[in-house]
């Protein structure tokens, strides 16, 4: 569990920290599983439908062990 920003990107980076961030934005505007994967093409995000998919998949894992959003 990571209980702080620091300690998060210590293990990742800071462009995994924005993906967080963002996904937990648009989770908590509403957007569904689809809906959030599109903005993020649009928002330009990510590039390609395969990197959506990927930050996506990591985000759902990771969503877990994030202690200092909830």
């Amino acid at each position: 569990m990571f209980k702080s920003k620091s300690e998060f990107i210590k293990k990742h980076n800071s462009r995994k920290l924005g993906i967080v961030e963002y996904c937990l934005g648009l989770e908590r505007q509403g957007l569904d599983d689809k809906q959030i994967q599109a903005k993020m093409i649009m928002d330009n995000v990510s590039k390609s439908p395969r990197s959506v998919q990927d930050n996506y998949s990591w985000y759902k894992t990771i969503s877990k062990e994030i202690g200092w959003i909830k």
